[in-house]
């Protein structure tokens, strides 16, 4: 489970108290043990209930949007309860006058580009990350795809005693569905049009983000792509498997050596995490992919800064406005998007660019090392040994 997304469920049980209404029991007390930092998670129908999902949802409407008459965007992963979950999230947001747009199934990095790119108050993603299939849980963000910490929403959730009063006012009673797939897919088609030739070996998956990738590379001559067969992951059905795995980087490998391709790269299910093996087929570090990311930030931005988590070693001694910031990609999304910087990295993967909104996006960031590879006219590999001598 990604520690930076979902931290490890307490397993607390929680002490209810409530009130039955037509059946149902609302909670007071156990949205504080769902919550996450920026998510509550829980096991469907024993811990995150469709009751919960319904208040968490008209909470969060009334913090986001007081005045009602709110704008918000809607998304979900391809878990079997995140549709279900979804329509709760809408009556819910509609149930206090908001106004809704379903996204349907797509990543998070979608979800967020989409939010700013609608101008909308906010969104809600439906996921649960790399938790078991029997979990899941929802994210929720401010205007700009700015992550918003959920122990207000826990708070506002808990006026919430009774049924009736939460479908008591005037709820809106249209809501819109919008496919934001190509557009998504051209703004990050833009940054790699230029490319003369590039051969890449890559491992999508076969759901949403092997549906953007192919969305972005089929419509580029000059990249040719080398897809992997999806393999499922044995503890998750509809997923594929960690990017890092051992098995993973060694089938990616394989593909890269046989076919000459210029590196290869592996994403998650949800878009938000990029694995890299080089043209010889050597797995490339999170950190050493973040510094020549950031290396080339640097060369078209000298006045920006680069943010990386503190586990992150060795920082390169030219690289000056490198800034070390904890608490990951949420607690980050400030500093990047607001203070003059570049890029933010970790040692896990994820990679955010206030080039485009969110907190990370693995496909941004494969954009931007093809676009790399390419202008510097040279291998992965050799641009890592340069950068590591600096």
């Amino acid at each position: 489970m990604d520690r930076q997304y979902f931290g490890k469920f307490s397993g607390v049980e929680s002490k209810e108290r409530g009130l039955p209404v037509n059946g149902i029991n609302i909670n007071l007390d156990h949205y504080h043990t769902l919550a996450q930092r920026y998510a509550f998670l829980g096991e469907v129908g024993s811990q995150l209930r469709c009751a919960d999902v319904l208040v968490l949802a008209r909470a969060y409407g009334d913090l986001a949007s007081p005045q009602g008459d709110g704008m918000f965007a809607i998304g979900h992963d391809a878990r079997a309860s995140s549709a279900s979950l979804a329509e709760l999230v809408s009556i819910g947001l509609r149930s206090g006058g908001h106004h809704v747009t379903h996204l349907d199934e797509c990543t998070t990095p979608c979800l967020e580009w989409s939010i700013s790119e609608l101008n909308l108050c906010g969104g809600m993603m439906i996921t649960g990350g790399h938790a078991s299939p029997d979990w899941n849980g929802l994210r929720f963000y401010h205007k700009q795809a700015q992550p918003m910490p959920v122990a207000p929403i826990a708070e506002a959730a808990s006026r919430w005693s009774r049924m009736e009063d939460l479908l008591s006012t005037e709820c809106t009673q249209t809501l819109c569905r919008l496919p934001m797939l190509s557009d998504y897919a051209a703004s990050l088609r833009q940054w790699v049009r230029s490319v003369a030739l590039m051969k890449l070996a890559l491992d999508a998956g076969n759901g949403q983000i092997g549906v953007q990738v192919d969305a972005i590379l089929s419509h580029l001559n000059g990249i040719r792509v080398w897809p992997l067969g999806f393999e499922s992951d044995p503890g998750f059905k509809t997923s594929g498997p960690n990017p890092f795995g051992r098995n993973k980087l060694k089938r990616l490998a394989r593909v890269v050596k046989d076919n000459g391709c210029n590196f290869g790269a592996a994403i998650d299910v949800s878009g938000e995490c990029l694995a890299v093996v080089d043209e010889q087929g050597s797995s490339v570090s999170p950190e050493a992919l973040g510094w020549l990311l950031a290396r080339q930030q640097t060369e078209v931005y000298p006045d920006r800064k680069i943010l990386f988590d503190p586990a992150c070693h060795p920082r390169p001694s030219d690289i000056e406005t490198a800034e070390a910031v904890g608490g990951g990609a949420f607690e980050a999304w400030g500093a990047l998007h607001k203070n003059a910087a570049s890029l933010y990295f970790d040692d896990h993967g994820h990679y955010a660019f206030s080039d485009i909104p969110g907190t990370s996006n693995a496909l941004f960031a494969l954009m931007m090392l093809i676009r790399y590879i390419d202008e510097r006219g040279t291998t992965l590999s050799e641009l890592l040994s340069m950068s590591s001598n600096r």
